[in-house]
């Protein structure tokens, strides 16, 4: 008798055991499964508000993107398509004047490497999504563009009013060029500004544009001066004749 009630015991054991073992292993692994689900469901509801919302603001996105593409354009355009070191030499060439009020003269340059300062050619990035946040599908579909910079430094003489006029030729030229630094000092001895002038030439590569090689102004023939020379001092003439008159007398 004792044999059966311990019979009834232990199955009512083994009973309770299996009741939570199902319950661990059956119903609580539903429950994460049921989180699971609803998660994945909050995040499907609020892509599907977010493409609701592009549907309904279609035609507004259409017309903004065919206006930034004009804007993207007159961008482009803006930029040369490649430069080359020998154009700011060429550059240099043009600045150079002679006029005593306008006077400036480059007797040095120096060029630093080409930098590349922005892309939108994200192909060989390994992390698209992560950076850009859009697909790599999307990525190669974008018009890719790359911005260079070529860095000259210009070692001058000039006069203050041709140190001003030397800033307005470099940003009236067609090219994008931009005067990042300006480190002169007053000389004394002939009334002129010495130093420095550093420069920024930017190019776009990616663009349809061909390169255009810079024109030269023509070289003056059979000047009078042709090393350039000028006098300063516009008033030396009449203060060295005002001398030999006082020592005259």
């Amino acid at each position: 008798m004792s044999t059966k009630k311990e019979i009834a015991l232990l199955l009512g054991v083994l009973g309770v055991a299996a009741g939570a073992l199902s319950y661990y292993f059956g119903y609580t692994k539903l429950e994460e499964k049921a989180a699971e689900l609803n998660s994945q469901a909050a995040e499907l509801e609020t892509k599907i508000t977010k493409y609701e919302s592009w549907e309904a603001n279609r035609e507004t996105y259409i017309a903004e993107t065919e206006e930034m593409k004009t804007k993207i354009g007159e961008i482009v355009g803006d930029f040369p398509s490649y430069a080359l070191v020998e154009d700011d030499m060429k550059l240099a060439y043009q600045l150079d004047y002679v006029d005593p009020s306008y006077y400036r003269y480059i007797n040095a340059m120096s060029f630093a490497d080409t930098a590349l300062v922005y892309t939108t050619d994200y192909s060989a990035t390994a992390s698209v999504e992560e950076e850009t946040g859009v697909s790599v599908d999307a990525v190669d579909s974008y018009p890719k563009y790359s911005l260079y910079d070529n860095v000259v430094n210009y070692t001058m003489s000039s006069t203050y009013e041709g140190l001003k006029d030397m800033v307005a030729s470099i940003y009236a030229q067609s090219n994008k060029r931009g005067i990042t630094a300006v480190t002169l000092g007053y000389d004394n001895s002939n009334g002129l500004l010495n130093g420095n002038v550093t420069m920024d030439s930017y190019y776009l590569v990616g663009s349809d544009k061909p390169y255009s090689q810079p024109s030269l102004t023509p070289v003056p023939k059979g000047t009078e001066n042709p090393f350039g020379t000028v006098d300063v001092f516009e008033n030396a003439p009449e203060e060295a004749a005002s001398e030999a008159e006082t020592v005259a007398e």
